[in-house]
């Protein structure tokens, strides 16, 4: 039994081969990139792996600290996790604002030389 398509005997054989030709070609470049990922991606589980570990190994270390030690760790962290979301907040209205006024002039040049603040 015959596989695949059958012979399209319209077609000029010069051109059958260079379609064959072709079509090897980008497999063998569609295999050099999965090959090239794939490489990519296993140094990248390497990489993750450690790191993994010394987390792991950190955090084993952790558990040693006093607890006093532990609770003023928690408070400055959590005193700067508030403080970058303050931060961000502020840049975010910026944005916004900024936003609102491009929009609203975006017939207008954003650079105007003569007028003064």
């Amino acid at each position: 039994m015959v596989r695949g398509r059958k012979k399209d005997m319209t077609i000029p054989v010069s051109r059958t081969i260079a379609l064959q030709r072709d079509y090897r070609e980008r497999k063998a470049k569609y295999v050099t990139d999965l090959e090239d990922k794939c490489k990519l991606l296993e140094e990248q589980n390497v990489r993750l792996i450690e790191e993994v570990k010394e987390l792991r190994r950190i955090m084993g270390q952790r558990e040693h600290i006093p607890e006093s030690s532990m609770d003023l760790l928690n408070c400055r962290t959590e005193e700067a996790f508030g403080d970058i979301m303050k931060t961000l907040s502020a840049a975010m209205t910026s944005i916004e604002n900024f936003q609102h006024l491009a929009e609203g002039q975006s017939h207008l040049p954003l650079f105007n030389s003569s007028s003064s603040t």
